[in-house]
């Protein structure tokens, strides 16, 4: 099976991100998969079978079923009677 080359453009798909963000990372060095400059052709180019290596060396393992959000403290003066007692109490 042939391994898929995708453009910088469909990496900021992939990725959620904008092409422009991908550009100001390679120039500031942020560490990106290899890329590859294919005569003929602009940009660089990306393999997928190493960026999807690259994704997967940034993963958060997950440990049991996550955890429920907990409400923050609201801030700010309290607006009505009801919230004013759960402020006192």
């Amino acid at each position: 099976m042939e391994d898929k080359i995708i453009s910088t453009e469909e990496l900021a798909a992939l990725l959620g991100k904008k092409p422009k963000t991908l550009y100001n990372w390679m120039n500031k060095g942020v560490p990106m998969p290899p890329s590859y400059r294919i005569p003929g052709v602009r940009g660089s180019r990306f393999l997928m079978s190493e960026v999807m290596a690259w994704i997967k060396k940034f993963a958060v393992p997950q440990a049991g079923a996550p955890a429920a959000p907990t409400e923050a403290p609201r801030r700010g003066r309290p607006r009505s009677a009801h919230n004013v007692a759960e402020v006192k109490s």
